[in-house]
């Protein structure tokens, strides 16, 4: 079960211990980090999307008014409009 938290704050691990959660910029480089690791490794925009949408699946609710932007993401077929998504997302909306 702490994999699921984890995908929902990369630092959980730092939060047991009694520090802060992940912030913003922490975030973006776990995201960006995995998210290039995942066009390293597997074929197609299908596969990395997958992926990622089910990274959103937990990663979404550390933010302010995601809804719309999961929404998005769910629906996103093309890795160029999901990155333009994402860049929006971090760009108007604060981790919670």
């Amino acid at each position: 079960m702490i994999g699921r938290g984890v995908l929902a704050d990369p630092a959980i691990a730092r939060k047991i211990k009694g520090g802060d959660g992940a912030d913003k910029a922490e975030m973006r480089h776990f995201h960006d980090m995995l998210y290039e690791a995942y066009c390293e490794e597997m074929s197609g925009e299908r596969t990395v999307l997958y992926k990622m949408k089910e990274l959103w699946f937990y990663l979404a609710s550390s933010f302010t008014n995601s809804r719309p932007y999961a929404k998005k993401i769910k629906k996103a077929e093309k890795c160029a409009v999901y990155e333009k998504i994402i860049e929006e997302l971090f760009a108007n909306e604060e981790v919670i």
